[in-house]
């Protein structure tokens, strides 16, 4: 029963941390890319380079913050004692 309670709490912590830098950084990024035409807009120009910038810095967030959640979870220790 324990081990079942464990991975419903697994379940319901990652997809905060994987959908909100997806939301945030990852998808205006892409989309930006992916809707502006490369004869309007060559992928060398400076927006487009920025959308990308953008989107790499989501991915960087998105593995950040589940390398921290997989740090907590393997060491057991409770680091956040109060808040939401």
């Amino acid at each position: 029963m324990f081990y079942g309670l464990y991975v419903i709490s697994l379940c319901s912590l990652c997809p905060g941390a994987t959908t909100a830098p997806s939301l945030i950084f990852i998808l205006p990024g892409l989309f930006y890319i992916r809707i502006i035409p490369t004869d309007q807009e060559p992928m060398k120009s400076r927006p487009k380079i920025q959308a990308a910038c953008f989107t790499a810095l989501g991915f960087i967030f998105m593995t950040m913050s589940l390398t921290f959640i997989g740090i907590d979870w393997t060491s057991g220790e409770k680091r956040n004692l109060g808040g939401h």
